[in-house]
């Protein structure tokens, strides 16, 4: 899955938010300005950009060839 595009996440954007997050399954923050990006793309620069963990950000309306989404859900 790593290396085709970033991939928009639900969870707002904070820095801040992860060092103090819930371990398992993090949201971000109830609100912010820029959402996460996932993963890194083909036009990524770097290699440490392609991996699962790495994160992003950029603002909602973004819209380019090297982000996309990916549809997911929990399972109960």
């Amino acid at each position: 899955m790593l290396g085709q595009v970033w991939e928009w996440c639900a969870d707002w954007a904070d820095p801040e938010y992860y060092g103090n997050s819930p371990r398992e399954n993090p949201r971000g923050p109830d609100l912010g300005w820029s959402r996460v990006l996932r993963g890194g793309s083909w036009k990524s620069n770097c290699l440490e950009d392609l991996r699962l963990t790495d994160r992003s950000w950029s603002y909602p309306d973004v819209r380019n060839e090297a982000v996309g989404f990916r549809c997911a859900g929990e399972v109960a």
